[in-house]
């Protein structure tokens, strides 16, 4: 890859695939309508702009929007899990632009979210979310614990105002 001037990102070969497998959607239907093809154009412009294409890579976008590619070849370079999921929801964008979608943009990007759905390790997941949900009750406990400490050393009333107050996040009172 091509370097990268200092104030442009830049573009990896997982995000540069995903969005050739998004033109690649937009030909399902045997066409790109005009729609799909603003809404492409904009995105080539803004790839440019943040990440300054190559040559090479400005030429591979205009060939994939002439000349469909196959799906099944782009895809296995769209390697990151972001970039991943970002092609379902950017396939969907593009394939609804139209205000349309036919049954080849639907049948594409069903197999795309199916795929996606069976790289999620549910179990794990499920864990993770159950390990932060321990944790930040865990914090929270903490929090009421010097709450309590600290109601000790004030009068009654301004000990219910502190917790008032703590509850819509603010705390003036030490």
């Amino acid at each position: 890859m091509a370097a990268v001037s200092q104030d442009k990102k830049e573009l990896s070969d997982s995000l540069f695939y995903m969005w050739r497998c998004v033109i690649a959607i937009a030909h399902a239907d045997g066409t790109i309508p005009a729609q799909e093809r603003d809404y492409l154009d904009k995105v080539i412009g803004n790839l440019e702009r943040i990440y300054g294409l190559t040559p090479d890579q400005d030429k591979v976008l205009e060939a994939d929007l002439k000349e469909p590619r196959k799906i099944s070849d782009l895809l296995p370079h769209v390697t990151a899990p972001e970039d991943r999921a970002s092609l379902i929801y950017f396939g969907d964008l593009v394939a609804h632009a139209d205000g349309t979608i036919t049954p080849n943009e639907h049948n594409i990007l069903q197999k795309l979210h199916d795929d996606q759905m069976k790289t999620i390790d549910v179990q794990k997941l499920k864990l993770e979310i159950d390990a932060d949900i321990a944790a930040r009750r865990d914090e929270r406990a903490r929090e009421m614990a010097d709450i309590h400490k600290t109601e000790q050393k004030k009068h009654p009333v301004f000990a219910a105002l502190d917790r008032l107050m703590l509850r819509f996040g603010i705390d003036i009172l030490d």
